[in-house]
């Protein structure tokens, strides 16, 4: 077991639903990170994946979330940051709410220093394959990715301690994954 975990979540069936499938299709097939991450393409359902979790020093999950302006960005958040703003109740699972959840229920999963990574997306769509807005970010992404596996230090007050520059942090106003 590699201490780094990326979860990519998503629906393939979903068009840019499903770019975080294929950033980890990818990044399966990319030399420069063999042997330093595990990657698990875990659909739409993160309570699934717990034992994959346990026992890891980083967990990086990637999804598409919908954007409001119709820019393609990929922001890297530190999940305290969501965890801190998120507004459901008892009763609405996100994915978010599904991490904390886990976090809650297992001690070991409570100490992974946890990233999302999430791929703004204008619209999702039924049908396979991604736009070509969507696949442009992928890229990016697996340089997030590749920065966020060499952090040797979990981040600081939901911040990370010397990103590279490859790295955009978005602000705890950031949108909830999850579209």
């Amino acid at each position: 077991m590699k201490p780094v975990l990326v979860l990519a979540l998503g629906n393939a069936l979903a068009g840019d639903d499903g770019v975080a499938c294929e950033v980890a299709a990818r990044l399966e097939r990319d030399p420069g990170l063999e042997g330093a991450i595990d990657v698990h393409c875990a659909g739409t359902d993160l309570l699934h994946a717990a034992p994959l979790i346990q026992g890891r020093r980083r967990l990086i999950i990637i999804d598409a979330t919908l954007t409001a302006d119709d820019r393609p960005a990929v922001d890297v958040v530190p999940h305290g940051a969501l965890e801190a703003q998120r507004t459901g109740g008892a009763h609405s699972l996100d994915p978010v709410a599904a991490l904390q959840l886990l976090r809650a229920l297992d001690g070991d999963i409570a100490s992974v220093d946890a990233y999302w990574i999430l791929v703004g997306v204008s619209s999702i769509r039924l049908g396979r394959g991604l736009s070509a807005a969507a696949d442009a970010l992928v890229p990016e992404v697996i340089a997030s990715v590749a920065a966020l596996s060499r952090l040797t230090a979990p981040t600081v007050q939901g911040f990370l301690p010397h990103r590279p520059p490859e790295i955009r942090l978005r602000p705890t106003d950031a949108g909830r994954p999850g579209a």
